[in-house]
């Protein structure tokens, strides 16, 4: 998506008239921006993936704690 992008918005730099050559410009810095950011981003986040997934588990059986409380006493005192 982003190579695509790139290859419309430079023609559009270099064939365009001087009013769309600071939009095509600006547009030109943040795909590759963008692009070089989500590729740093996210290997670091796909690495660290199974320790993001645990974390949520138990970040979200504390959450809903109050809600799972009096299910989970039912289930005690039915034994």
């Amino acid at each position: 998506t982003s190579l695509s992008t790139l290859m419309v918005v430079v023609v559009l730099y270099f064939m365009g008239g001087p009013a769309l050559q600071g939009v095509a410009f600006t547009l030109i810095v943040g795909v590759a921006v963008g692009t070089y950011s989500s590729v740093f981003i996210a290997s670091p986040v796909l690495l660290d993936w199974p320790y993001i997934v645990r974390g949520a588990k138990v970040f979200f059986k504390f959450v809903f704690l109050p809600l799972r409380a009096p299910f989970l006493l039912v289930r005690a005192l039915r034994g």
